[in-house]
Formats: C-alpha cells, sequence, structure tokens
C-alpha cells in the first residue's frame, strides 16, 4: 500500500469516528457516504499493492493449461478384395483444430490431416502391410512415427514391424497367448537417446482375478519402470489397482 493511499485512508476512518458512533449501524447519508470512500480507498490500496487481482492473475496464469477444446475428426476408409484374395484398404483421416490425446500422453494435438494423408493396406492370409508415411505410431511408444509397417499372426502368437526409412527407425511387438498367461515384448532400435528400448509384459487370469506386470528400459534411463496391477470382478462390480 502506497503512503499516500494509506494517509487518505486514515483521513476518511478519522471523519468517519468524528461524525459518527462507532457503535450504530450507519444510518446517515453522511455515515453511508464515508462507508463507500473507505471501500473505495481500500480497493485501491490492494490495487497498488498487487493484492487480490495480481493474485488472480498468477492464479489464471498458472491454469493456463486447462481450456476447452472443439475439433473434428473424420475417419473414412474403403476396402477391395481381389479375386486372389488379397484385401486392399484405403484410409484417410480429416480433422482441424485441437483435441486431447487420450492414448498415453494426454497431449493437446492439432487436428491438420487432409484427404492427401491417406494410408493404404493389403492383407493376405492373416498379414497385414500398411504404409503410411510418417502416419504409423511405433510399436514401442508413440513418440516417433513411422513409413511402413507389417503384423499378421501365427498359432497364439502376434508379430508386428515397423520402420520409418528416413529416420532409419525400427520397432517391433511380440505377444504370445497360452491358455490363461499372456506374455508380450516390445522394442526400438532408436530412444530419446538413439539406442534400443525393450519393454516386457504378462498378464495372468485366474477365474474372476487378473494379475499383470509390465516393464520398460530405455537406454537413457528417462523413461524406465516397473508396474503390477490387478483386476477383480465381483458381479457388475470391478476393482482394479495398479502401481508404479
Amino acid at each position: 500500500m502506497t503512503a499516500g493511499v494509506a494517509a487518505a485512508l486514515a483521513d476518511a476512518r478519522d471523519a468517519k469516528d468524528a461524525f459518527v458512533n462507532p457503535t450504530a449501524a450507519p444510518t446517515t447519508a453522511a455515515d453511508k457516504a464515508i462507508e463507500a470512500a473507505e471501500k473505495a480507498l481500500e480497493k485501491a490500496a490492494d490495487k497498488a499493492d498487487g493484492g487480490p487481482a495480481a493474485a488472480n492473475a498468477a492464479a489464471r496464469k498458472a491454469a493456463s493449461d486447462m481450456r476447452i477444446v472443439s475439433y473434428y475428426d473424420l475417419d473414412v476408409s474403403a476396402t477391395a478384395e481381389t479375386q486372389t484374395g488379397v484385401t486392399f484398404a484405403l484410409c484417410f483421416d480429416m480433422g482441424a483444430v485441437q483435441k486431447v490425446d487420450y492414448d498415453d500422453d494426454d497431449k493437446i494435438e492439432v487436428q491438420g490431416a487432409t484427404i492427401g494423408d491417406a494410408d493404404v493396406s493389403a492383407t493376405y492370409a492373416g498379414w497385414t502391410l500398411t504404409v503410411d508415411q510418417n502416419r504409423i505410431d511405433n510399436l514401442f511408444d508413440d513418440t516417433q512415427q513411422e513409413d511402413m509397417k507389417i503384423s499378421g499372426s501365427v498359432g497364439g502368437a502376434t508379430i508386428a514391424f515397423a520402420t520409418d526409412l528416413e529416420a532409419n527407425t525400427n520397432s517391433y511387438s511380440f505377444g504370445y497367448t497360452m491358455g490363461d498367461l499372456t506374455l508380450g515384448v516390445t522394442g526400438k532400435n532408436n530412444d530419446d537417446a538413439c539406442r534400443n528400448a525393450t519393454g516386457f509384459s504378462a498378464s495372468y487370469k485366474m477365474g474372476d482375478l487378473s494379475l499383470s506386470a509390465a516393464m520398460s528400459n530405455e537406454s537413457n534411463d528417462a523413461e524406465d519402470d516397473t508396474s503390477i496391477s490387478f483386476t477383480y470382478t465381483m458381479d457388475a462390480l470391478t476393482v482394479a489397482y495398479t502401481t508404479i
């Protein structure tokens, strides 16, 4: 509070004490005018000190990542099958403005795709080859984008491999199911430290109880983590717990 504002506020309070009984409720016009002047001076003092107004501005700045977004995201696909049993598919994604990405990073992403950004795939005998320039998620995580991916299954195993020709990055995933036991391995050859990264996962179902564990290991140790979780279903109620 500045000295001038403080002095003016003190004069207003002295004037009020001189004309109004402090124990009585303000009833006269003069009393009400003094009350109004006092409140105005207090507001001016707060503003001069950067009081509530500054605090509110700081709070708004701290919460600037909290926002409401609107967007449109349109996915279109078409398929055709040849006489030899090869199925071709064409897909494209149109969008505009921004949306929240809930896959694993919860970031707000710009939706700028056009019809020209299309992916083409060919499927034969359970195997699929997908081609889409810089639009295929890395199989270890989605921090990098690949150009081509081949995926399929053999018995109880699922296999996928993706590559980016320009950036010389590769990623892979392998999953195997044997009864109630499911195992998984993922990895890539170019993590944030430009080295190999690997992830392992396992889950086991015992009636209504499911247990799972996962571990990821990057060469720079920045994203290493191990998680253990369980899920238990009781009629319509499901209880789940995860520790990382």
